[in-house]
Parts: C-alpha cells; structure tokens; sequence
C-alpha cells in the first residue's frame, strides 16, 4: 500500500497535486491475471514505460489538507501533476511511505495478480 502524508496544504488542484486514475489497480490485476505476474518486467508488455498497455480512464486530482494521509492500493496508477506557476508558487510536501504486509515478499505474484488478496480479513 501507498501511504502519503501531506505535510502543507493540498487543497487545490493544478497545483503539483498526486494525479490518480481510479480502477486501475483491478485493471492491472485483470491483467496480470491474464498474462502472469512476469509481464511486469517483459518489454513487449509495456506501454513506452512503466505501465503494462491498460485503459487508464480520467484522472483525478488528489486534495486535502495538511496532515491529511492519502492511502493508495500499489498497482492504483498515479503520477506527479503539473503545477502552474501563473496560479501559485507554494511548495508541496509529501512524506511517501510503502506498506508492506507480512510475507508480501514471498506471495507478491499472487499480490499483483489478485489485487484485493492482501487486503482480505483471515
């Protein structure tokens, strides 16, 4: 898991906010699922970068205030976000941390190939 906390204020978008796109970490799964946990590292897999060839859908902007704490799913796709200068030039700070739960090591190909496994009760 993803976890940020903000440590100034995120509240309005277009001002370097975590950009999003919701569903994608079951897409990912999905799509793992189909062609094994290995696509991750196979070139013909990729997309011209870090991500295997999914629909992304629309983004959306991440907000909050300071100290707020943003949880995300590992496979959720997600990437910095512009920050237009003409509307403001406070800097944002972002503590980011990755959760891992125990064992995750030795189970991670059935992790990103099912995405919700590590997030069921026992």
């Amino acid at each position: 898991m993803l976890a940020g906390i903000w440590l100034t204020d995120h509240r309005q978008e277009d001002r370097g906010n975590l950009w999003m796109w919701p569903g994608t970490h079951v897409r990912f799964g999905r799509y793992l699922a189909e062609r094994g946990a290995d696509a991750l590292t196979r070139v013909e897999d990729m997309n011209d970068g870090p991500y295997p060839r999914i629909e992304l859908g629309m983004p959306t902007q991440a907000t909050g205030a300071a100290g707020s704490v943003l949880f995300a799913h590992y496979l959720l796709a997600h990437n910095v976000g512009n920050h237009d200068g003409a509307t403001g030039d406070e800097r944002r700070e972002t503590i980011y941390y990755r959760l891992l739960a125990t064992g995750h090591r030795d189970r991670w190909r059935q992790a990103v190939t099912d995405p919700l496994a590590e997030f069921r009760s026992s």
